[in-house]
């Protein structure tokens, strides 16, 4: 709540916090009482009342506003207006007197001002309202304002994570799985609008974490620990051009204020998997300290049943009947430090560290039938794996920031590096019905870990308005390690061995450097936006399996255009093209891989980046009473993909047909589709969100040997409806449903399920407790088809999908802090 008594000489003004209500409404009483027993002149003039509206924090103007003038007699309504985009507000023809204007926006408290209209002065000029986030105050207890769960930009989507009761039990990727256009399938793949060509920032920054260490970080960061998720399909040349299907940025912090904020709890589910957690907030006007620690214990399994056949592309040489198992047991402890000292209002440190320690046991199982066809014969296949491993993660940095005024003129520079680091043991057995003498036992192991330090400064100067230029400079020093030296014996022999040629050791190198700059301004009522982006790769690569150390270079521009046009009626249109480029990585690594006889592998060092060319023209409106409606209909293009080509071949060394799969630059990727987000509120007690994505996708590759041509339509889509009960009580269903989807080499059949989850508060939201349900109907189940000219199947992963979810969170201090704990960067500095 705020108030402010309007005099002809304010020209700023700060709204003041929910505890001056009762004031306010004594002096509208007195007001009332004053100009009800008071003889006046009458006066004919005609006033107008104007002001701006604007963030208290961050200054930024907050369009859309609602604002109505009452009568202070008796709160009759005389006329109502909204806020333009810069904040601006206009009210015309007003008669002499005294008026209340009430003002809200969604997540900022309401506002009662004070106005009296009696002077010469027609014009009277309210100046700049600053409006605070919103709190109500509950016997000394400040509870948090919500927001929409979903919330559509011009440049981005925004799905924000604390809003859904849907996720607040599990982890990072069930939470993404509810973002627009999202995608995460069981094994913590992640693709954007089909595509897995994802960038996963962290906090503004990019992550550095190779694919599966991220994939790891996801599953085991709490869900509860994130604020939101930012979906950026076009990004523009701010952001790395690396990943052709987008970027997803994961934000974990906001900045604070003054007090302090304890909150201890725990998530379990059935699986089961339990995650304690402690998260603690101290801030003064110069200083602030944030710790989050937290441990996780959970369990996975799954059960698989495949059916595939193998031929030389003449005769079927064999097929294969098998079914299997999977059981893993993870722990994961997580630590996190930040302290930050602002030595003037316009100088800032911020000082970070962390890391985190990681165990893990998992085992498999495979049972395989297999009929060879030149022989006539059919014999069985035991295989089994037992793998130990442990791995940490450490990472630190400082981030400087220097603000020229108010208005986000700033610098800010950042320094930090990063450390990850994991070693596994693994027990191998193949054990075969017939011919004893190909048993095959391994042991193995691995060891894999990369570092990086990483220099990165912004720039930002609005010059007006409506015009801005921003420029930066990232530069990093990243190395890598990957060994895996094994031994091996023929089974009863047990004399084990060491096997080269099973043994990988590379070590790897690079320098980056990136540069951009973008300017932003209006012309003939259009936002526009136009950047450029440089990016510098040397990548340096030693490999047991070539000759001679190599290195690759890379280089090129990628340029963006942003184009935005808004009505007084709040409908928003956008159109953007932006170029992106996936370069290759692990992919170079020459080095065979034999550990699987059926199916080898190996890298390309000759592999070229990916380029692809990204248009989106894009449609929103935004409605008085919160809920909003989006469109974007978008065409992306990648020419010359890195794909994998897996052929049939007669290898020399195993003296054996078998598949062998490499990475080539070839063919082309067309995606063509539109995606809808839509938030609405038709009651107080009932919030539904519907969101969609339908595409076309059309593949080509030629590999020589032979040619693929496919195209197909797909679709995915999510809705949630949330129902709000008994004033602390909270219910939320969530369904999500994603068609067959078309792939290079095959596709994947339909998946969907329903999950839902209650929340309730008591003793003033000291203490929470939500208790949900995954997978309600037990319907999630993964399919897989593969077509090739020499190899056909179909697998299917069946995991415990259904499960209960039990969460519990105790609060001390100030509450209203709670969505604004720094839970920790991961991989990249504080968001700027």
């Amino acid at each position: 709540m705020f108030t402010k008594t309007v005099s002809l000489t304010n020209n700023k003004t700060v709204l003041n916090s929910s505890y001056w209500y009762m004031r306010t409404f004594l002096i509208v009483i007195l007001f009332a009482g004053f100009s009800i027993g008071k003889a006046h002149a009458q006066n004919d003039t005609k006033y107008t009342f104007k002001g701006v509206l604007r963030d208290s924090i961050k200054g930024i103007p907050l369009a859309y506003a609602n604002l109505g003038l009452l009568k202070t007699a008796d709160s009759t309504f005389v006329q109502g207006t909204t806020t333009d985009l810069d904040g601006s507000f206009s009210i015309p023809k007003v008669s002499a007197g005294k008026y209340l204007l009430k003002i809200s926006y969604i997540g900022y408290a309401p506002g009662l001002i004070i106005i009296s209209a009696d002077g010469t002065q027609s014009v009277i000029d309210l100046g700049v309202i600053m409006a605070q986030q919103k709190t109500s105050e509950l016997g000394g207890v400040e509870v948090s304002a919500t927001k929409p769960i979903y919330q559509y930009a011009a440049d981005k989507k925004v799905y924000n994570v604390s809003q859904d009761l849907s996720v607040q039990n599990g982890v990072a990727t069930d939470a993404l799985q509810n973002a627009p256009g999202v995608w995460v399938d069981m094994e913590g793949n992640i693709t954007l609008r089909g595509v897995s060509n994802v960038s996963i920032w962290i906090n503004d920054k990019p992550s550095k974490l190779d694919p599966s260490a991220l994939k790891e970080y996801l599953k085991q960061l709490p869900a509860n620990a994130l604020d939101r998720i930012e979906v950026i399909t076009n990004p523009g040349a701010k952001y790395s051009a690396s990943g052709t299907g987008g970027i997803i940025n994961v934000v974990t912090r906001q900045k604070i204020s003054k007090n302090w904020f304890l909150s201890v709890g725990t998530t379990y589910n059935t699986l089961p998997s339990y995650t304690p957690w402690l998260s603690f907030v101290w801030s003064d006007q110069k200083f602030k300290v944030n710790v989050y620690a937290s441990y996780s214990k959970s369990s996975w399994d799954y059960t698989s049943n495949s059916e595939s056949t193998v031929t030389n592309g003449i005769d079927s040489l064999y097929s294969d009947k098998s079914q299997g198992w999977y059981k893993s047991h993870n722990s994961w402890a997580y630590g996190y430090l930040d302290l930050g000292y602002e030595f003037t209002t316009k100088d800032e440190l911020d000082l970070w560290f962390g890391g985190s320690e990681s165990w893990n046991n998992s085992a498999w199982e495979d049972h395989n039938t297999r009929h060879n066809y030149q022989i006539g014969q059919s014999f069985n296949m035991d295989t089994r794996s037992d793998d130990k491993g442990d791995g940490y993660s450490a990472y630190g940095g400082l981030t400087y920031t220097h603000k020229f005024n108010e208005h986000g003129h700033k610098l800010s520079m950042d320094a930090y590096g990063w450390q990850y680091e994991s070693s596994a043991s693994t027990n191998y057995a193949k054990i075969f019905s017939i011919d004893a003498f190909r048993d095959k036992l391994r042991l193995t192991d691995n060891l894999t870990g990369a570092k990086s330090g990483i220099l990165y400064m912004a720039y930002t100067y609005p010059i007006n308005d409506s015009t801005s230029f921003e420029a930066g400079l990232n530069g990093s020093v990243d190395g890598g390690l990957s060994q895996s030296p094994t031994d091996t014996s023929s089974y009863p022999m047990h004399g084990y061995t060491y096997a080269s040629y099973l043994s990988n050791n590379n070590t790897t190198g690079g320098r980056n450097l990136d540069a951009y700059a973008s300017f932003g301004s209006k012309l003939w009522g259009i936002d526009y936006k136009i950047g450029v982006r440089g990016e510098y790769r040397f990548n340096h690569m030693n490999s047991i399996a070539a000759s001679s150390n190599f290195n690759r270079e890379f280089f090129n521009v990628y340029p963006s255009v942003f184009l935005s046009y808004t009505t007084k009626s709040y409908h928003n249109i956008t159109a953007s093209y932006s170029r992106r480029v996936v370069y290759p990585n692990y992919q170079l690594d020459p080095f065979i891989q034999y550990y699987d006889e059926d199916g080898t592998s190996g890298g390309n060092p000759n592999l070229r980046p990916s380029y692809a060319n990204s248009f989106e023209l894009g449609y929103s409106k935004y409605f008085k009473s919160g809920g909003s409606f989006g469109l974007s209909v978008y065409h992306r293009y990648t020419g010359k993909d890195i794909n994998t080509l897996t052929n049939v071949v007669y290898d020399t060394y195993l003296n054996r047909y078998t598949l062998y799969s490499t990475f080539v630059n070839v063919g082309q990727n067309a995606f063509t589709g539109a995606e809808l987000t839509l938030y609405l509120q038709p009651a107080k007690f009932l919030n539904l969100t519907l969101s969609g994505n339908a595409f076309y996708n059309k593949i080509a590759a030629d590999f020589g040997t032979y040619k693929i041509k496919r195209e197909e339509m797909s679709w995915d889509g999510k809705f949630s409806a949330t129902f709000y009960f008994l004033k602390t009580c909270q219910f939320q269903l969530v369904s999500n449903y994603r068609s067959r989807n078309l792939t290079l080499q095959g596709s994947s059949d339909p998946l969907y399920f329903v999950n839902g989850a209650i929340r309730t508060d008591f003793f003033k939201r000291k203490l929470s407790v939500s208790l949900g349900m995954q997978d309600i109907f037990n319907w999630q189940k993964q399919v897989t088809v593969t077509n090739l000219p020499g190899y056909s199947g179909t697998s299917s992963i069946k995991n415990i999908s259904r499960f209960t979810t039990l969460g519990v969170t105790l609060r001390f201090g100030k509450i209203e802090m709670e969505n604004q704990v720094e839970t920790g960067k991961a991989t990249g500095p504080k968001s700027n």
